[in-house]
């Protein structure tokens, strides 16, 4: 069987840590229908990164900021989430004037 997920959305707020090990959780805003892309026909997706790059969104990336995510659908408690392999940034950095 093949376990794959590829989505392209909006980040909705910075990712929160986890105790239990080196990752951290963010949600993501998909529309559901490419035709149709109001708020109501989206769905908000919990999704697992792992350090450094749970870091690296958390630096220079925030709420609103559109990722692709690769990954694999995982069961935790009944309760399914996607596992990033890889994320790219579709928004551009804003660059430091310091």
């Amino acid at each position: 069987m093949l376990n794959s997920v590829t989505l392209i959305g909006k980040l909705t707020g910075r990712p929160v840590e986890s105790d239990s090990h080196p990752a951290a959780n963010i949600t993501h805003k998909v529309a559901l229908d490419v035709e149709n892309t109001d708020e109501q026909n989206r769905a908000v997706i919990d999704v697992c990164i792992w350090e450094p790059l749970a870091q690296t969104i958390n630096e220079k990336y925030s709420e609103g900021t559109v990722v692709g995510i690769k990954g694999y659908l995982q069961d935790l408690h009944n309760q399914l989430y996607v596992v990033a392999t890889r994320v790219s940034f579709m928004t551009p950095v804003e660059a430091d004037n310091d």
